[in-house]
C-alpha cells in the first residue's frame, strides 16, 4: 500500500486479452494512410470499431485488405487526407467468446501521426526532472536563514537551495545534457520563520523547508529567492526550451496563513464527531476533511465556493504573472472534484493559446486515480500500479520472472490504455530512494522515515545496484507515460524515506565512477526518449521471455526499438533474437547489434539492459 504494509484484494480476471491484436504496421506518406496488421486466427467472429475523437469513423477512410498467403492475417489502411486531429482509436473483441483485445490508439496532429517532428514539445515527450528547490544547489548564499532550534535534526531543517541555483544549472546546461525537456519545482510560496512538532509519535520537529506550509499564497519564500529571481529562472527555461511546472498546495495552508486566520469558516473540523483527532486519516470517509497535522488546517471547499475562487486564482496568479506551464498537484483527492473543474476551467478561459499541464498525486486504486483524468480536471497522475509492482519485484529478488514482469505492464496498459501521460516514477520525495531497496540497505517493509534519523544509508555497496537502477528506470522511457527523474537519480543517490529522501543534491565533480556510468546511460536513453516516437507511442510487444531475459519490442509505423533485459544477478549470453536479419544501433553508445538469420552474439551482464533502434 506505500506505506510499508500490504493490503488483501480480491481480484478476479476480466475477459480482456492481455495484448494488441492489431499493430502499428507503416505509414506511406505519399498517400498519407496508415496501415495497421491485424493478427487473429478467429478473425471472422472479430467485431472491428474504428473512431477519432469518440466519434465513429465513416468506412470511406478505412480499407482491409486480405493477405492471400497468410489467412490469419489481414491489413487495415486508414486515410488520414481530411480526417481531424485527435486520437485514433480502433479496437475489437470477438463474437463469439465476448473476448475484447486492448486498442490500438494513434496520436493524430497536422494530419499526421505524431512525431518529434511535428510537435516536439507535446507532452508526450516530456521527460520530467522533479527537485526539491531548497535541497538542489545553493546559488545565493546570501538568503540562507535556518531556523535556530537545537531539537530541529539538520534533515529537517534548511539547507540553502534557491531559484537562482536552478537558474545557474539551467545556464550551465545541466538539464539540457541530460536530456530534460520539463522541470518540477517543489512549492516556492513563503513557509513559517518557526519548527513546529508532528502530532504523533515520534513528535520530531520539522521547518518548512520542503514548502508544503504555506503562510502566504502569492509570495515567493525569501529562502528560495525574490520574484525577479523566479521570472529570470523561467524565461532561462524557457530560452533553452525547458517547460516548468510548480507544485501547488490546494488542500491546506498553515495555521500562520491569512486565510485561516481570517477566513476560519473556509477550512474544516479537525475533530470528528466522537471527539478524535481527524489527523492522516486516509480513508475514503474522511478524504476530504482530514488534516496532515495539527498545524495544517483543510479546506473545506465543499461548503465555500468563494474558497474554491480564491484558490483557483492563486492558481492562476502564478500563471500569468511568472509564466509557469503548468502544475503538479498536491494531494489530489483530498480536494473535490468540483475544486479540479473549475481549476480547469478558469485555466481554459485565461490562456486558451497556452497547454497547460497538470499533473497530480494520489495514492489509493488505479480506479481512483484514474477518476482525476479527463479533460475537465487534470491530464495525468503519477503511476502508482507500475512503480509499486515493479519496486517490490526489483527490490526482492535476485532474479525476476518475465511473467511477472509482464503481467503488471499489460495490467497496467488495460487499466490507462496503449497511450496515456500518466507519470512514470522510480521514486519521490515521498517514497524511499530507490537505491536503497536496490542495494538491499532497506526493505520495503521497513520504516523508511525513522531510517533517516537512526542508520541513513550513505554509500552503495553493491555495484550491480547501479545496473538495476538504470534496469528501472530503462522501463519508465519504454513504457507509455511521462518519465520522471527524481533529482539525484540520474546517477543512484541513495538514502531512506523523509527526510532522507531529501539529501543534498550532488553533481558531476563529486561522483564516483559507477555514479558516472550510470549518468551516461540515463542521459543517453533520456534523449533517445524524445527523439524515438516508437518508445512513448509505439506498439508494445514481447518477443523474448526465457530464462530470465526479457526483450520488449516497441513499433510505431516505420520505426522500430527493442530492449534486451537480463532480470537477474547471473552473465547471460543471448544468442538468438527473433526479427528478421537486421541491424541495430545501440541508443546507449556505439554499439552495432547484427541478426542474421535470427541468430546474434550478446553477452548480457548482471542487470544489464540493452536499447536498440532499426538502422534502416
Amino acid at each position: 500500500n506505500g506505506l510499508g504494509g500490504y493490503n488483501s484484494i480480491f481480484s478476479f480476471n476480466r475477459t480482456v486479452s492481455n495484448e494488441l491484436r492489431l499493430w502499428k504496421h507503416h505509414w506511406v506518406n505519399t498517400s498519407n494512410k496508415l496501415h495497421f496488421i491485424l493478427q487473429n486466427e478467429n478473425k471472422d467472429s472479430l467485431i472491428h470499431e474504428i473512431m477519432i475523437n469518440n466519434q465513429k469513423l465513416s468506412p470511406s477512410y478505412f480499407k482491409w485488405i486480405e493477405n492471400n498467403e497468410q489467412p490469419s492475417i489481414s491489413e487495415l489502411s486508414v486515410n488520414l487526407n481530411n480526417l481531424d486531429d485527435g486520437v485514433l482509436r480502433i479496437y475489437s473483441h470477438e463474437y463469439d467468446s465476448g473476448q475484447r483485445f486492448l486498442e490500438n490508439q494513434t496520436i493524430i496532429k497536422s494530419g499526421k501521426p505524431l512525431t518529434p517532428e511535428i510537435d516536439k514539445n507535446n507532452s508526450y515527450f516530456k521527460v520530467l526532472y522533479s527537485m526539491m528547490i531548497d535541497r538542489f544547489y545553493n546559488g545565493d548564499k546570501g538568503n540562507d536563514d535556518p531556523v535556530n532550534d537545537p531539537d530541529v535534526h539538520p534533515l529537517a531543517n534548511y539547507h540553502g537551495g534557491d531559484i537562482v541555483g536552478i537558474t545557474q544549472k539551467i545556464k550551465e546546461g545541466y538539464f539540457l545534457e541530460l536530456g530534460i525537456n520539463t522541470i518540477w519545482i517543489s512549492p516556492i510560496v513563503q513557509g513559517p520563520d518557526t519548527s513546529f512538532t508532528e502530532s504523533i509519535p515520534p513528535y520530531r520537529k520539522y521547518t518548512g523547508y520542503h514548502g508544503y506550509w504555506p503562510v502566504e499564497s502569492r509570495k515567493v519564500d525569501e529562502r528560495f529567492g525574490t520574484d525577479v529571481d523566479l521570472k529570470e529562472m523561467i524565461d532561462t527555461a524557457h530560452q533553452h526550451e525547458i517547460s516548468v511546472i510548480i507544485d501547488f498546495v490546494s488542500n491546506h495552508t498553515h495555521q500562520e496563513h491569512p486565510y485561516y486566520l481570517n477566513n476560519p469558516h473556509w477550512y474544516g473540523n479537525l475533530e470528528l464527531e466522537d471527539g478524535t483527532l481527524n489527523i492522516r486519516n486516509w480513508s475514503e470517509e474522511t478524504m476530504l476533511t482530514t488534516w496532515f497535522d495539527t498545524f495544517l488546517p483543510s479546506f473545506d471547499y465543499e461548503n465555500n465556493e468563494e474558497l474554491v475562487n480564491q484558490i483557483v486564482n492563486d492558481a492562476v496568479y502564478w500563471i500569468s504573472e511568472f509564466g509557469f506551464d503548468g502544475f503538479r498537484q498536491d494531494a489530489t483527492k483530498h480536494v473535490p472534484h468540483a475544486f479540479w473543474k473549475s481549476l480547469r476551467l478558469k485555466l481554459d478561459e485565461e490562456f486558451p493559446e497556452k497547454e497547460i499541464f497538470q499533473i497530480g498525486e494520489t495514492f489509493g486504486s488505479d480506479e481512483l486515480i484514474q477518476s482525476y483524468v479527463n479533460p475537465g480536471e487534470l491530464d495525468s497522475q503519477f503511476n502508482f500500479s507500475n512503480y509499486f509492482g515493479f519496486r517490490d519485484l526489483f527490490s526482492n529478488s535476485d532474479k525476476i520472472d518475465g511473467n511477472d514482469i509482464i503481467n503488471i505492464i499489460y495490467k497496467n496498459l488495460y487499466q490507462y490504455g496503449t497511450t496515456h501521460l500518466m507519470g512514470n516514477i522510480t521514486s519521490s520525495h515521498d517514497q524511499t530512494r530507490l537505491m536503497a531497496l536496490l542495494d538491499k540497505q532497506i526493505n520495503i517493509s521497513e520504516n523508511g522515515v525513522e531510517r533517516s534519523y537512526t542508520d541513513l544509508p550513505i554509500e552503495v555497496k553493491n555495484p550491480s545496484s547501479y545496473d538495476k537502477h538504470f534496469l528501472f528506470t530503462l522501463m519508465n522511457m519504454i513504457l507509455p507515460g511521462i518519465p520522471v527523474i527524481y533529482y539525484g537519480e540520474e546517477y543512484g543517490q541513495i538514502g531512506a524515506n523523509d527526510p532522507g529522501n531529501r539529501t543534498d543534491m550532488r553533481f558531476q565533480d563529486k561522483w564516483n565512477e559507477n555514479e558516472k556510468k550510470l549518468y551516461e546511460k540515463v542521459k543517453m536513453i533520456s534523449h533517445a526518449r524524445q527523439k524515438y516516437p516508437s518508445m512513448a507511442l509505439g506498439d508494445l510487444s514481447v518477443i523474448y521471455n526465457v530464462d530470465n531475459v526479457l526483450i520488449i519490442k516497441k513499433k510505431y509505423f516505420n520505426e522500430e526499438t527493442i530492449f534486451i533485459l537480463n532480470l537477474s544477478d547471473e552473465n547471460k549470453f543471448l544468442g538468438m533474437l527473433p526479427e528478421r536479419s537486421s541491424k541495430w544501433n545501440s541508443m546507449l553508445d556505439r554499439a552495432v547489434l547484427i541478426v542474421e538469420n535470427e541468430k546474434i552474439n550478446l553477452d548480457l551482464g548482471p542487470y544489464e539492459s540493452k536499447a536498440f533502434y532499426l538502422h534502416d
